[in-house]
């Protein structure tokens, strides 16, 4: 469970403008989500330019990883799970 907003020594989501994950791809640090199906349910930001750049970045990171993860998988409320 999380909010989404990642406040770390690498990501500071509410202060950096989010980028591409080519370096996170180079230094290692993407996880290996084969085999995962990610969901995205409530995940809120301070406007709404930030919302957009919030899921933007969540689509990438999770594609980037291998993830099964579905446009209807990300949005405010979970309409249907299957699982």
């Amino acid at each position: 469970m999380s909010d989404m907003l990642e406040d770390s020594e690498h990501y500071q989501f509410e202060r950096l403008k989010l980028t591409a994950h080519e370096a996170e791809r180079r230094a290692g640090r993407l996880a290996d989500l084969h085999g995962v199906r990610a969901y995205v349910i409530g995940a809120l930001a301070p406007s709404d330019d930030k919302v957009i750049e919030v899921e933007s970045f969540w689509r990438g990171y999770f594609e980037a990883c291998g993830a099964d993860f579905r446009k209807e998988n990300y949005g405010a409320a979970l309409v249907r799970f299957a699982e």
